[in-house]
């Protein structure tokens, strides 16, 4: 896993992970923790850039969001569970949700509401997880 410098773009660290290759990455900038959509989903410290644990999930990890009103990072899937959620504190897995299809993308919008496009939109409510 790389991971770059978003003002210069420059890669800062790099450390090896388990399993398949993180297609993206999320991070909760107040305890400093960041994830990668790998399987499993690694987590790091994003002070030292250091691995911190792996996370077992289901499905094939894809697309990853962090939701700041819970504290929660979700990894997405194109397969059964099409959503992992992870209490990003403590890096450990609060659930999965059945999105009714592929995720194809996800966002958040105003006061903590997202959605995620399947192949039925389905809004979410991170309250509710």
């Amino acid at each position: 896993m790389t991971v770059f410098n978003l003002d210069t773009l420059e890669p800062i660290s790099e450390f090896p992970i388990t399993g398949n290759a993180a297609h993206g990455a999320a991070v909760d900038p107040k305890p400093h923790h960041g994830f990668g959509s790998s399987k499993p989903v690694v987590m790091w410290d994003t002070t030292t850039m250091m691995p911190i644990k792996t996370i077992d999930v289901e499905g094939n990890p894809d697309g990853i969001m962090f939701e700041p009103m819970t504290a929660r990072v979700y990894v997405f899937s194109h397969v059964a569970p099409f959503a992992t959620v992870v209490n990003a504190a403590e890096g450990t897995v609060a659930g999965t949700i059945d999105l009714g299809g592929m995720p194809g993308a996800s966002g958040l919008g105003q006061q903590g509401t997202s959605a995620t496009s399947t192949s039925k939109t389905r809004p979410m409510s991170p309250s509710s997880m």
